[in-house]
């Protein structure tokens, strides 16, 4: 009996033992899933980072490029867009009348 006994503990006990091995596999696994789930991550933290920093450097430069925009406007009295429509288009008054010749710089004698 005493046999017997002994010998289903030694079973018991080599179960044990290849559970620990596979356990220590699994983990040793999931480890290395781990860093690289986590190298992961800091490279996507990265480019957001870098993308949320370039986001910003536009950001700022179009606020620039309107203010310019602007104080343009504000210096040269451009009021509204209908105002630059109104300055582009011909006159109805003037309709017959034959176009300006414009001077050039760069004509030669006429």
């Amino acid at each position: 009996m005493e046999k017997e006994t002994l010998s289903k503990l030694e079973t018991v006990v080599q179960k044990m033992l290849g559970n620990i091995d596979q356990l220590k596999k699994e983990n040793s696994s999931l480890n290395s899933q781990l860093q690289e789930k986590l190298l992961k991550i800091d490279e996507l933290e990265n480019r957001i980072s870098a993308v949320t920093s370039d986001q910003n450097d536009i950001s700022t430069r179009v606020s620039s490029l309107i203010e310019s925009i602007e104080e343009w406007e504000s210096i040269y009295d451009v009021d509204t867009p209908e105002s630059v429509l109104e300055a582009k288009l011909p006159s109805t008054a003037g309709a017959n009348s034959v176009p300006k010749k414009e001077s050039s710089l760069f004509e030669i004698g006429d």
